[in-house]
């Protein structure tokens, strides 16, 4: 073997090296964004199951019934998203990395907005008075880039589709989904209701990264 074919057999796997490690970043940042589309995904599935199978509510939780005096109460749960209203009463970060899941303690079928999640001393959760059960950050550079609702089939965001709100509760006995936008969303009194949900989320380094979440009416949830 030559010296000119070492050094071109050389110069073909420095190329090569480099090629898959460039990639290696996009890949690995998208293996992130669909693991945590799945996690929320799960999320949303793990509400429908506790309302279907009428899970109900820890001795910690069940203050909430009379702080809100609810006599007759069958237990709806669901997962609220947002990318600018307040999602948190003691939250600093930006909205778009983080969501709830809750509880509708108010029973009025979608997220309260009024009701401040994580009361408590920090970051914990007043579970006597809030509806929310968990605050979950996104975290690894992802957020939630945009909603959709309704009959849309729109994936890439856009300020005239996409929306600020969403609730996905589920009531039991039925498994489909209740998909809510609320009326401090909308500027109005009146929720709105609506046939579908989709849920963006990208990475902020490199916007074309991103997963789908979509919800049905009829309760079935898929991830793109």
């Amino acid at each position: 073997m030559t010296y000119v074919e070492l050094i071109v057999v050389l110069s073909i796997f420095s190329i090569m090296s480099g090629v898959l490690l460039f990639g290696y970043g996009d890949y690995g940042k998208q293996v992130d964004v669909q693991n945590l589309s799945q996690e929320i995904a799960l999320q949303i599935v793990g509400a429908q199951k506790m309302s279907v199978s009428g899970k109900l509510l820890s001795p910690d939780q069940e203050p909430v019934l009379t702080n809100f005096a609810i006599t007759s109460w069958k237990p709806s749960y669901g997962v609220y998203f947002s990318t600018s209203n307040p999602i948190s009463n003691n939250s600093t970060e930006a909205n778009p990395v983080q969501f709830i899941p809750f509880f509708d303690a108010s029973n009025i079928g979608y997220y309260g907005l009024d009701y401040s999640c994580g009361s408590g001393s920090g970051s914990s959760i007043d579970l006597a008075n809030d509806e929310c059960t968990d605050i979950i950050k996104l975290g690894k550079g992802d957020k939630i880039t945009c909603l959709f609702a309704g009959s849309s089939t729109v994936t890439a965001c856009d300020s005239n589709n996409s929306i600020h709100d969403l609730s996905i509760v589920f009531t039991r006995p039925n498994s489909g989904a209740n998909i809510v936008i609320s009326p401090t969303s909308l500027g109005g009194s009146t929720p709105q209701f609506e046939d579908k949900a989709i849920i963006v989320i990208s990475n902020q380094d490199n916007p074309n990264i991103h997963s789908t979440i979509t919800v049905l009416s009829s309760g079935v949830i898929t991830v793109d």
